[in-house]
């Protein structure tokens, strides 16, 4: 196989892609370039498989384009995503793994992405606000979201519960190397990180609903727009209650009834009357008549709601009272004392010794 040949062409069933073993060929380039923003004039796949990328793109670019105003996530997923799909030079980026004999459909790949430039696409998703949590809550299938479990969920098929038309297993690289060179992002820089990967990001409590509201004007529009048909409806149930009744009330009168008319908010009013009156007399009847029931079943209802004093516990560490248990300070810290801790006290009880004998 040359360096140039493609892996996978073509869909064999509705969403799944055909074994390929052929040069790229230029049957798609236009299409290709509005969906991939990219310009080749060759690639290795072909017009449906565009149009079902760009179709599984949209959900993808509701939750981490339209959200922001960095393009660094979104634009780092299309492009891996593109290369994986249709890259002339397919055969150095992904390597099939596990196919489907029977139909010829690619099941699982392996796929090569810098470890630097997967970690600066997932901060970027990370710091994105969507609805109402995190861009990555939503993509992410694990409790602990971190770079590689990011990308696990993104690269999971149906049977699994992802989107994807195969099973994608990223394959990541310290630094970068020619084989992995085409997932290069524009907007995501070279700067080198340490091979020791910081403490995961876990989910983090949400912001309160008013500030995300005031961030996006757009959803506040659309619930107060919501908030005030519905007010409107009801105010129109209202009215036309109202007049209908009123109406009743003159075709009486005219008929000979010497009903004297009652306006509207009267009968409103004598109806809320009527209705809280029978019902506090039957259940002032019912209490009346089983005391002892009533009593018992308030006895246990008062249990029930006094058994949260069970977890009842007293905190006097500040650290516990002035810091949010998945807040970054306690992330940080944590990690600092996991890695750090033990030689730090160390240290510092020997130079406090040292001191002592000083002295």
């Amino acid at each position: 196989m040359s360096s140039s040949d493609c892996v996978m062409y073509g869909m064999c069933s509705e969403d799944q892609y055909c074994i390929a073993n052929h040069p790229p060929k230029s049957t798609a380039t236009d299409i290709y370039k509005k969906v991939c923003n990219l310009d080749s004039p060759e690639q290795c796949c072909d017009r449906t498989q565009l149009t079902e990328l760009e179709n599984k793109l949209g959900l993808l670019a509701m939750l981490v384009r339209d959200s922001t105003d960095d393009p660094t996530c979104y634009d780092g997923l299309l492009n891996i995503f593109c290369e994986i799909t249709c890259s002339p030079q397919q055969s150095d980026l992904v390597k099939i793994l596990s196919s489907d004999s029977t139909k010829k459909t690619v099941t699982s790949i392996d796929f090569r992405i810098s470890r630097p430039k997967a970690q600066k696409i997932f901060d970027a998703c990370a710091k994105i606000d969507a609805f109402f949590g995190r861009a990555i809550d939503y993509i992410c299938k694990e409790e602990k979201c971190d770079m590689q479990a990011f990308f696990r969920s993104l690269g999971s098929p149906s049977s699994k519960g992802g989107q994807s038309p195969y099973e994608i297993n990223f394959v990541y690289e310290d630094s970068a190397t020619d084989h992995v060179q085409f997932t290069d992002v524009d907007s995501v820089d070279n700067d080198e990180i340490t091979t020791t990967p910081p403490p995961a990001l876990r989910k983090e409590e949400s912001p309160c609903l008013t500030s995300r509201f005031f961030k996006r004007p757009l959803w506040l529009g659309m619930i107060l727009t919501f908030l005030s048909l519905t007010l409107v409806f009801l105010l129109g149930l209202a009215i036309r209650w109202c007049i209908e009744r009123w109406m009743e009330d003159n075709a009486g009168a005219s008929a000979g009834s010497y009903t004297p008319p009652i306006g509207c908010y009267s009968k409103v009013g004598a109806t809320i009357q009527f209705g809280s009156t029978w019902l506090f007399s039957r259940q002032g009847a019912l209490v009346a008549r089983f005391p002892k029931l009533t009593l018992l079943i308030t006895a246990i209802l008062l249990g029930i709601t006094c058994c949260g004093f069970i977890c009842f516990r007293v905190t006097t560490d500040p650290v516990d009272l002035w810091s949010d248990p998945n807040s970054r300070a306690r992330l940080e810290k944590a990690y600092f004392d996991e890695h750090f801790g033990l030689v730090y006290q160390s240290s510092f009880s020997s130079l406090f010794f040292q001191n002592l004998l000083i002295s």
